[in-house]
């Protein structure tokens, strides 16, 4: 964490430097350290990933608990997206890219609602 946190305040300090003279530079230094705080938190996220699948594929509720998971990850990686063109100047694009995450996480939980409504039906026949 602490790693993360040091890159996340130097990438701050060059951000805020470069904002007054350089704004592109300043986004690119801005992009750069999202990728390299994903990079220095890989393992962890890939640790906790593989002890979540577990838990996962041992409950009742795998597959309700498969779907929250991946909504979390689409919405986590949308949020940073849209940030990062919004940072830059792409309000329109940041948008859309919301948008289309909100699309997605819709289509990956039709089943789910699918399943509810034949619970629902059966309840009421």
């Amino acid at each position: 964490m602490w790693k993360v946190l040091c890159i996340a305040v130097t990438a701050v300090c060059f951000v805020l430097c470069l904002r007054s003279q350089q704004k592109e530079m300043a986004s690119l230094v801005g992009v750069a350290a999202v990728i390299l705080m994903f990079t220095v938190t890989g393992g962890r996220i890939r640790e906790a990933a593989a002890v979540l699948t577990d838990m996962v594929q041992n409950s009742a509720y795998s597959d309700v608990v498969s779907v929250l998971f991946k909504a979390l990850g689409i919405a986590a990686l949308v949020r940073v997206a849209s940030d990062i063109c919004t940072e830059a100047g792409e309000g329109t694009l940041a948008s859309q890219i919301e948008i289309m995450g909100k699309v997605e996480i819709t289509l990956l939980s039709l089943p789910l609602v699918m399943r509810l409504l034949d619970i629902a039906d059966q309840f009421l026949t």
